[in-house]
C-alpha cells in the first residue's frame, strides 16, 4: 500500500470487489484505518472472472427464455467501478 490509498481503491485497481478484499485481509480489523506499506492479500481474480462469467451465463440463459436482451462479461464487474 502506497500512502492515499485505501481499501476501495485498492479493490478498485485490482478489480476485485471490496468485500472479496476484506475477505481476503481479515487481519485488518478496521479497514478505514490502514496504513502506508501494509501489506494486504489481494485475491486471485481469476477465481472471480470464473465466477463472473457464470453468473453471466445464467442470467442470459434467462433472458434469453423471456426475451431479453443478453448480458456482456465484464458488466457485473465494472459497474463497480467507480
Amino acid at each position: 500500500m502506497l500512502p492515499g490509498d485505501s481499501m476501495w481503491r485498492i479493490a478498485v485497481k485490482h478489480q476485485v470487489g471490496l468485500s472479496e478484499l476484506l475477505s481476503a485481509n481479515p487481519q485488518i480489523k478496521n479497514p478505514a484505518l490502514i496504513f502506508p506499506w501494509q501489506r494486504i492479500n489481494i485475491p486471485r481474480t481469476a477465481e472471480f472472472r470464473v465466477f463472473e462469467n457464470e453468473v453471466v451465463r445464467l442470467i442470459n440463459a434467462e433472458r434469453t427464455r423471456t426475451g431479453l436482451r443478453l448480458l456482456q462479461e465484464k458488466c457485473l464487474l465494472d459497474s463497480n467501478k467507480a
